[in-house]
């Protein structure tokens, strides 16, 4: 017990305290500026709480009139829209009952479907099994129920993550702290001390995540209290929206109770696997990369892999399935396991048995044996190591940024991602629409003129006269097939047409519009459609931004050369201003691969047309100056994420400078760089503008409306 109370104590220092509660209360202050923010669908989260108090009163047969009255009535978009959202919530609560014969009915459908065929795989024993399990819920009636006070506990997207980030932090601070003060070599005493200290360590990481996971969520339940409608612990979970589809016969008590364990399970495995990384890793950088790498992995296969993908397993053997525990509760998925089905949460139990258990043996057990750092050299490079002395201050700082600094494993390991992630681009059609757009902006290419005025009004024309045609034909009996057939390709360009119709009476409102193929452009410059490719950008820039300003400047630290370069005032001088222009070329580095490349690549595949034209010409730029070309728009938002990356670079020498410790610099820059960043991927309304995520981002400029 004294090892354990020595690691509280050691976890528990001032530092760690003042972030774990900067973080308790960033939570609630980012939650109720969530639900007092209008969305973007035009409401806030207490007007949805406040029309299921409204409507709590009426009967089941009552309550989708009225709510369609209030739909039909109302006059706001942001009104309508919440009629329409609860109209259909409520819609399917009361029809339970179909719901529940639909999914008997698809499974004989699919049981005579494989008769005929002669083929019973695994579609029908699904289909089967996934019958046996929902008619257990017969007799299940849900009930009207404001949810929101429940959801803002059960799935709280970013609760979850700031979870996740105090997990990180507690696990630098249980293990890597001991590596960054060099204490490992007084600690490795007796293999027993070594189990003994390392089992005490994962026994603290379990009990900060039970702590963790109460002040987090209490907090929630809280704000759930004061701010919703009450939460009927008695109702059946079905009664939740999200929950609609769960298989489990349980009411919403029960389903917390079964929540919070689950909860905390997923979380000490993530928290166990944080610490295996940093037992593992002796250089804070591949810590941090190798962490947020993951994260980010795990996250993306959850999001974006198909529950029916052949890579289904990914999404639901995955860290991130159990950090957002209302799924494994809300939906009843089945993996094909040589055509048996098995539920996807018994797969990941399994998953979690074996990982913790993995964890738990590896992390105690990681210090027994001897770990000496040993020097590789192929023979070449070894006869000529003492060769070519010099005396360069700035060769030697290269040489330290590049190779104890891991700089060069870093960049090579960018540049293999970037070679991935952005593989030649192709032009490409969303629709045949679009072929004969692209057609007629390169026929009427350049300013908006009269004659263009005039040519477009020739064409109309012609479209006007195909109407009449084509109602002629329809006066003289002609069939709906016989009309496409004849005037397949007319209607085909139609619709191209109306859209640039469409276009050209928005260009009609500016000084000087231009007519050009802006897909390419949008790819680059519209946040709206392509938020998700702007914040992971900035995500993959800020990640290898940190990890190069870390290199140069943490190599000083690590071995604590820095006492030795601070002889004269001259030697600092010169020796700060080397690093500084390491840093300017780290973040050139940077910039290039992680937005050149992607500019180039677009560009080379739709091409320059349009390059000089107003910026304000594509519609959703409409807020920009019409002096500014769409090259001047690009090159502005480049310059703006250059300069954002010359401050987090500048950001992690400043904190170098001050905390003089690589695991606090890490800290900082997961607090004030990284986490505004994902706020963004939140959805947190107005993130865009905090910090440094404007420059980050660069596109912030375009329109919501």
């Amino acid at each position: 017990m004294d090892i354990v109370k020595n690691e509280i104590c050691k976890l528990l220092t001032k530092r760690t305290v003042l972030i774990l509660l900067f973080l308790l209360v960033l939570n609630p202050v980012l939650g109720l500026y969530t639900m007092n923010t209008v969305n973007d669908d035009g409401y806030t989260g207490k007007d949805y709480s406040a029309l299921y108090g409204e409507i709590s009163n009426y009967s089941r047969e009552d309550v989708l009139p009225e709510i369609e009255q209030r739909q039909m009535t109302a006059e706001a978009y942001g009104r309508i829209s919440l009629c329409s959202r609860v109209y259909k919530e409520v819609g399917a609560c009361l029809s339970y009952d179909e719901y529940l014969d639909s999914v008997n009915e698809k499974a004989d459908e699919i049981s005579i479907m494989n008769k005929f065929s002669g083929n019973g795989g695994f579609a029908e024993k699904n289909a089967a099994k996934t019958s046996r399990v929902y008619s257990k819920l017969k007799g299940t009636v849900p009930e009207v129920i404001d949810a929101s006070g429940l959801l803002n506990i059960t799935d709280n997207e970013l609760t979850d993550y700031v979870a996740v980030i105090v997990l990180f932090i507690i696990a630098l601070n249980l293990v890597f702290y001991e590596k960054s003060e060099n204490q490992l070599a007084l600690l490795r005493t007796t293999a027993r001390g070594r189990r003994q200290l390392m089992a005490s360590k994962s026994f603290v990481m379990i009990m900060a995540v039970i702590l963790i996971t109460l002040l987090l969520y209490g907090i929630n339940a809280v704000i759930s209290m004061c701010f919703y409608n009450p939460i009927n612990l008695k109702s059946p979970l079905q009664s939740v929206y999200l929950y609609y589809g769960s298989p489990f016969k349980l009411s919403i008590g029960q389903f917390l109770a079964c929540y919070f364990p689950v909860k905390i399970i997923s979380f000490i495995l993530l928290g166990l696997f944080f610490m295996l990384i940093c037992a593992a890793l002796d250089n804070i950088i591949f810590v941090f990369v190798a962490s947020a790498v993951t994260v980010v992995i795990e996250a993306i296969c959850y999001t974006t892999i198909s529950g029916t993908s052949f890579l289904a397993f990914l999404k639901y053997i995955n860290i991130m399935y159990g950090v957002r525990t209302g799924r494994l509760f809300s939906d009843y998925v089945n993996i094909n396991l040589f055509g048996y089905p098995l539920n996807t949460g018994v797969l990941y139990g399994l998953f979690w048995f074996v990982c913790i258990a993995v964890c738990i043996f590896a992390v105690t057990n990681y210090l027994n044996s001897v770990h000496e750092k040993k020097l590789l050299l192929l023979p070449g490079f070894a006869c000529g190591k003492n060769t070519g002395c010099h005396t360069s201050l700035f060769l030697h700082e290269c040489y330290k940024a590049l190779v104890p600094g891991k700089v060069l494993l870093i960049l090579i390991a960018a540049a293999l991602f970037v070679v991935w992630w952005n593989p030649v681009e192709k032009l490409s059609y969303d629709s045949v629409d679009e072929v004969y757009y692209k057609e007629y902006m390169d026929k009427y290419y350049g300013p908006l003129t009269a004659k263009t005025n005039e040519l477009l009004d020739e064409e109309r024309v012609k479209y006007d006269r195909l109407s009449d045609n084509i109602a002629y034909d329809m006066e003289q009996g002609k069939s709906e097939s016989y009309i496409n057939i004849k005037y397949k390709d007319e209607l085909s360009r139609q619709e191209a047409f109306n859209k640039l119709t469409a276009h050209v009476d928005y260009l009609k409102t500016l000084n000087e519009g231009w007519l050009f193929f802006e897909k390419g452009y949008d790819i680059l410059t519209d946040r709206t459609d392509f938020k998700n490719r702007d914040t992971a950008q900035a995500f993959v820039y800020v990640i290898l931004l940190i990890a190069i300003a870390c290199g140069i400047c943490g190599a000083d630290y690590a071995n604590h050369e820095i006492r030795l370069l601070r002889t004269t005032r001259r030697g600092r001088k010169q020796h700060m201003g080397i690093k500084c222009i390491l840093g300017f070329l780290g973040t050139v580095t940077a910039f290039a691969l992680v937005y050149i490349v992607r500019l180039c690549n677009v560009l080379l595949a739709y091409g320059t047309q349009g390059l000089n034209a107003p910026a304000a010409s594509m519609e959703h730029l409409w807020r920009v100056s019409q002096n500014i070309s769409v090259g001047q728009y690009i090159l502005i938002i480049m310059l703006m994420r250059f300069i954002g990356g010359l401050l987090v670079s500048l950001f992690v020498f400043a904190m170098f400078k001050y905390l003089r410790s690589g695991m606090s610099v890490i800290i900082s820059c997961v607090l004030f760089i990284v986490l505004p960043l994902a706020l963004v991927a939140f959805g947190v309304t107005n993130a865009q503008y905090m910090l440094l995520n404007p420059l980050l981002l660069g596109n912030i400029f375009v329109s919501d409306e």
